[in-house]
C-alpha cells in the first residue's frame, strides 16, 4: 500500500471517530443534566484511546529512530 492510500485510511478513520466524539462531547458539555448512552460513552473512550495509543506507538518509535541515527529526518 502507498503512502497515499495510508494517509487516505488515516483521513477517513479520523473523520469517523470525530463524528463518534464530538457529538458526545457537545451533548455533554451543554446539557450535563442528560444521561448519555452507554455505548456511546463506551466508544468515545476506545476512539480516544486508540489514538493516543497510536500517537504513543508513533512518537516511541520516532524517537528511538532517532537515538539510533542522530542524522535520521524520519
Amino acid at each position: 500500500m502507498s503512502n497515499w492510500h495510508i494517509s487516505v485510511l488515516v483521513v477517513v478513520a479520523s473523520i469517523l471517530a470525530v463524528m463518534v466524539i464530538l457529538p458526545v462531547a457537545i451533548v455533554t458539555v451543554m446539557y450535563p443534566e442528560n444521561e448519555l448512552p452507554e455505548v456511546l460513552v463506551n466508544w468515545g473512550g476506545i476512539i480516544l484511546g486508540f489514538f493516543f495509543g497510536t500517537l504513543t506507538t508513533a512518537l516511541t518509535s520516532k524517537v528511538e529512530r532517532k537515538s539510533r541515527d542522530p542524522n535520521a529526518e524520519n
